[in-house]
């Protein structure tokens, strides 16, 4: 029991409440050698029934060095090769997934003539195939291996990018659009589920939080640089604003279909290569990111 550290420890024991109840909360324990700050720290964690907590020592030799507590506190994580290249993948195809959305409803805006209600509704079918490619994996995982399933996915992906890529301005929604929707959708629903299942299998109990974030990390990481990668390589051959008319938007749509496939492809290379080469329980540890 410590004596005279009552606001001290009154801080420490609301941080931990709030992570029992899901909330999230910092605090920063300074002072000067000696003052007690490990016996605080020892006492909180005596306390800390009911949540995980992890712990690492602090060196001095590593104070000049960057988050270097963290990558120290990450290191278990970074060996699980399942979770590494599940956060890999997952990275690159939620950078697909959200760059094709971004991509496409500009195309039926402008180019169609789509209105904002219009073209919500233009990706309804596209929500539904990443539904049935997430059904589809699960049965075919019973068969084949997660690499295998998420590299398949991705190559779906790679084949709906290129058949988008050849939209013109006279295509309809129906013929020049809807196709490659689909299948695109049911390529990253295939992908989802292998990435989910294997990323998380194996973690200890101790570092299942951490992962669980890590793979979320990609999940919104590759959101962002989705949007960020292939607008950019699409504006190499048009401009997405109009400013050049509708053949500018068509060709800058065209630019980044294509580079989106040349992504693809990419990504499924590294799937097939890292992510895990035996089967896994399709329904066991999924964590759908959407």
């Amino acid at each position: 029991m410590l004596h005279g550290r009552d606001v001290e420890r009154a801080r420490l024991v609301a941080l931990v409440d709030a992570a029992r109840q899901g909330r999230a909360a910092s605090l920063v324990l300074h002072g000067e050698p000696g003052v007690g700050k490990s016996a605080l720290l020892a006492d909180a964690l005596a306390d800390a029934s009911g949540v995980q907590v992890l712990r690492i020592q602090g060196m001095e030799s590593e104070s000049p060095l960057a988050f270097a507590a963290l990558h120290r506190l990450l290191r278990p994580v970074w060996r699980l090769r399942s979770l590494v290249s599940g956060t890999a993948v997952m990275l690159g195809v939620t950078g697909l997934l959200v760059g094709a959305v971004f991509l496409t409803s500009i195309y039926v805006q402008t180019v169609l003539g789509f209105s904002a209600l219009q073209a919500g509704l233009a990706f309804l079918p596209f929500a539904f195939s990443i539904t049935v490619g997430t059904i589809v994996a699960r049965h075919v995982m019973a068969h084949a291996t997660p690499r295998v399933v998420a590299a398949v996915g991705l190559v779906l992906v790679a084949g709906a990018s290129v058949l988008l890529a050849t939209a013109t301005a006279s295509s309809h929604y129906v013929s020049g659009v809807l196709p490659g929707l689909v299948v695109l959708g049911t390529g990253v629903g295939m992908v989802f589920v292998p990435v989910s299942v294997t990323s998380m299998a194996g973690i200890p109990a101790s570092h299942a939080g951490v992962a669980s974030g890590f793979l979320m990390t990609g999940h919104e990481v590759g959101a962002a640089l989705g949007v960020a990668v292939l607008s950019a390589l699409a504006s190499t051959a048009g401009s997405l604003t109009g400013v050049n008319g509708v053949d500018g938007v068509v060709d800058a749509f065209s630019r980044g279909f294509v580079a989106a496939a040349v992504i693809a492809v990419l990504v499924a290379v590294v799937a097939f290569w890292r992510m895990p080469s035996t089967r896994s329980e399709a329904g066991a540890g999924m964590h759908m990111h959407h």
